[in-house]
């Protein structure tokens, strides 16, 4: 029995090597045949396979360095953003106080209502001060001249925002008789101001995206 197995084992075994044999055989004579039947590339063939890989090899690089490019650019944008945040922030705190002071103006009824009226004055100076100081900073730390100078832009409309807040500081009417008066020409000049702190926040936002 155990002889039985052996044998059977054996040729089957001995099959196996035989197909093998076949096959590498058959390889053998395909690569042979090919080797002699198919003709060498010429040396313009050589050439115009090199150039189109140099090709193929530029246009790769070329898009590298344009993807690299392009990141570098939202980089710079980012940073520029990060570094104007806190100006922006005051800005907008310096938009809500505006907002207030014109809002208890207009529901001013007695003396006492005045307080509301010139604190939200001066929170609008507060934060029209402390982002022309964060600009401050900014355009001294800045390396780009075309930098600089957008900054001080902005800066130079904060300037003129607070001088012409301190007129209104300057010129605020007593509560009396002629109050809805008096008041008329402040409530006008803080709507104005108003539009000049959208055209503060549209340069600081230009100064970040370009």
């Amino acid at each position: 029995m155990a002889e039985f197995i052996s044998n059977v084992v054996g040729n089957s075994v001995n099959q196996f090597i035989d197909g093998a044999m076949t096959i590498v055989i058959i390889m053998i004579v395909w690569y042979c045949i090919k080797f002699f039947l198919v003709t060498p590339p010429t040396k313009e063939e050589k050439a115009a396979r090199r150039e189109e890989e140099m090709e193929r090899g530029k246009k790769f690089w070329g898009k590298v360095k344009e993807k690299g490019k392009e990141s570098g650019i939202k980089q710079e944008k980012e940073k520029k953003k990060n570094k104007i945040s806190p100006a922006k922030k005051h800005i907008v705190k310096a938009q809500e106080a505006s907002e207030y002071a014109m809002e208890s103006i207009r529901r001013a009824a007695k003396p006492a209502d005045v307080k509301k009226i010139t604190g939200g004055i001066e929170d609008f100076e507060h934060h029209l001060h402390k982002s022309w100081k964060y600009l401050k900073l900014l355009r001294r730390d800045a390396t780009d001249n075309k930098d600089k100078d957008a900054i001080h832009e902005i800066m130079v409309l904060i300037e003129a925002e607070k001088d012409n807040i301190k007129k209104i500081k300057a010129n605020f009417p007593k509560f009396d008789t002629d109050w809805v008066a008096n008041i008329t020409p402040i409530l006008d000049e803080l709507k104005t101001l108003r539009g000049s702190v959208h055209a503060v926040w549209n340069k600081m936002m230009e100064y970040h995206e370009k």
